[in-house]
């Protein structure tokens, strides 16, 4: 399974668990303080990815580093991930995650060209 196919199937099946729940804000800023955690700790992040490391053992610091910091929900999931040696998605899910939240909420990402600078006014309503 590739790996892009791998991430829209889980980080999809974690959003309907989230939008289920009701939770899907949360499960995102789970997800995102997550990530963050395993950026700013390469050496985590390393262990954390090493096949050399037993997975009952990740699974062991995963739960120390974020059992009262994320729902038991985004905790699971990670465990799944551990489990099916799909690691390097937890760091992935997040945007993955996001977009899904986004297309839920009506939420549009666009880049916009113009030949002339645009007043602050027409920005606004871009925005919009």
């Amino acid at each position: 399974m590739k790996t892009d196919a791998a991430l829209s199937r889980y980080a999809g099946a974690l959003f309907k668990a989230a939008q289920t729940a009701g939770e899907i804000d949360k499960i995102e800023s789970d997800l995102n303080l997550v990530t963050r955690t395993f950026e700013s700790n390469p050496n985590l992040e390393k262990a954390f990815l090493s096949p050399l490391i037993p997975d009952p053992k990740k699974i062991e610091i995963i739960s120390a580093i974020f059992k009262d910091k994320i729902s038991d929900l985004v905790l699971s999931y990670m465990r799944l991930l551990i489990e099916n040696r799909r690691e390097p998605l937890v760091m992935q899910t997040a945007p993955e995650f996001t977009k899904l939240a986004d297309e839920a909420r009506g939420i549009a990402k666009a880049q916009v060209t113009v030949a002339t600078p645009i007043k602050s006014d027409q920005s606004a309503r871009l925005a919009e």
